[in-house]
């Protein structure tokens, strides 16, 4: 007699309810923490970009390329009397800072600053890179040439800017005042000058002699 062969099926495993609970609330939890984390990423690889969108859009043409900047770099470096020279483009103004020989006078330093501003114009001319147009907006440049930065007398400061929207060039001797009259006026004796840092008013020579003479007496 025949054997009748009975099939035996594997009872199915039924998630727990409070397995799916778990499972729902792990991926709640895990979407929002990824979106976070891919903004964070996203806001710390962009700052190390400029911000142009679409402010530039149009203009900066022709654009500077790194192989002007570091001839310009070479060439000024080349020149007698330079100690340091950084050039730095940044988004639409070309930074130059010159540190020269301490020893230097000022007009070794206002040549120097004529020799840079013309490496610049040679390498990049300053009609086509630094002039706007009425369509077009170009590059800025300013240019810092100093022996070294104090306050001391003997401290030289030059710094010419050319905006692209100016006609010419602007240099100015920085390490000294444009109006003596009106800084004398500002940093002059007054009786605040004779107030020191704790709010107390310090003799003058004068008081002190008078001082002096009726101690005598």
């Amino acid at each position: 007699m025949a054997k009748k062969v009975v099939n035996k099926k594997t009872p199915k495993r039924k998630l727990k309810n409070s397995t799916v609970i778990l499972f729902i609330g792990i991926l709640l939890l895990l979407i929002p923490a990824l979106v976070f984390g891919g903004i964070i990423l996203t806001a710390y690889v962009s700052n190390f970009n400029p911000v142009i969108a679409s402010r530039y859009a149009g203009d900066l043409n022709p654009k500077i390329l790194d192989d002007q900047l570091k001839d310009i770099e070479s060439k000024t470096k080349a020149l007698p009397g330079i100690e340091k020279c950084e050039v730095v483009l940044k988004t639409s103004q070309l930074r130059i800072n010159v540190d020269t020989d301490d020893t230097l006078d000022k007009e070794s330093i206002e040549k120097l600053l004529d020799d840079i501003y013309n490496i610049v114009d040679n390498t990049i001319s300053i009609d086509t890179y630094f002039t706007a147009s009425e369509s077009r907006k170009m590059y800025d440049l300013s240019i810092d040439v100093y022996n070294f930065i104090s306050k001391e007398d003997t401290a030289i400061h030059y710094n010419l800017t050319k905006n692209s929207n100016m006609p010419i060039s602007n240099v100015q001797l920085l390490s000294e005042p444009v109006d003596e009259e009106v800084v004398k006026e500002i940093y002059g004796e007054t009786p605040s000058d004779l107030t020191n840092s704790s709010g107390r008013q310090e003799a003058s020579p004068d008081d002190v002699d008078d001082a002096t003479k009726d101690v005598e007496e």
